[in-house]
């Protein structure tokens, strides 16, 4: 899988086969991946994971970076605006 990293990539394989993700394997990067290929996979339960997973993390767990990119990316979905609004305050500071 191309521009994610590989222990996003066996976190997702392990998703996959056990139909759960440890809390402890998921950094912000992960979690930033796995909402992403969760979307182009088309699987619906892993995005709500990571968006209930992301929503629940404090502000400062996230860089200004990877706020950016959950912002513009869960932009684009009404199912995401609890996790949109939280990234613009993420970003406002």
């Amino acid at each position: 899988m191309e521009g994610v990293s590989e222990q996003s990539v066996k976190v997702f394989v392990s998703y996959l086969y056990q139909n759960k993700v440890e809390a402890n394997q998921v950094t912000e990067q992960v979690a930033v991946d796995l909402l992403q290929m969760a979307h182009q996979y088309n699987i619906p339960n892993l995005e709500r994971i990571m968006v209930d997973l992301m929503s629940t993390k404090p502000g400062g767990w996230f860089s200004s970076e990877n706020a950016l990119a959950i912002y513009l990316f869960a932009g684009k979905f009404e199912a995401y605006k609890l996790l949109t609004n939280k990234m613009l305050m993420v970003m406002k500071g």
